[in-house]
């Protein structure tokens, strides 16, 4: 399968919670050690919403929770697919009728607001990405807005 027909599928890239739950998160690991030795990590808890330090594009695994991976996966998913709705797409599907690009990225938004609804893990790790300094400030803000509608119990 291309990586055209991943990303319009949504379903290839973010992999199944199981496959995500292969590699728990361990808060004894190191996330990584500075100049002068020193470990850090990147959160003592799946429920922490603030990283202690931040992870970058790569990571060991066990040093974030599986929840976390899956939801970096989608967003990544989910930002691509955006990408792709042109301004053309999107007044169209306001008005007519959705094109292909715009139900898919609306599909997938709506996935990202499905994992952050289904558990305080996936909460906190929409928290802590919302929070980051490393993402643009424009999707934290998006993340926040997703984390205050499940927090308001409704449907996106």
């Amino acid at each position: 399968m291309t990586v055209d027909a991943q990303i319009e599928n949504c379903e290839a890239i973010p992999r199944s919670p199981e496959w995500y739950a292969q590699a728990t998160f361990d808060s004894s690991l190191v996330a990584f050690r500075d100049n002068e030795g020193m470990e850090h990590r990147y959160m003592i808890t799946p429920l922490d919403e603030i990283y202690a330090n931040e992870p970058g594009d790569s990571y060991r695994l066990g040093t974030i929770p599986p929840e976390e991976r899956e939801v970096r996966d989608t967003l990544l998913v989910a930002v691509a697919l955006r990408q792709r709705v042109s301004w053309l797409d999107f007044w169209w599907s306001q008005f007519a009728k959705p094109t292909k690009a715009y139900r898919a990225s609306l599909e997938c938004f709506r996935k990202l607001h499905a994992l952050c609804a289904s558990s305080r893990e996936y909460r906190a790790a929409f928290c802590r990405l919302s929070k980051s300094d490393q993402i643009d400030p424009g999707l934290c803000r998006e993340l926040k807005r997703i984390v205050d509608i499940c927090d308001r119990g409704q449907v996106a």
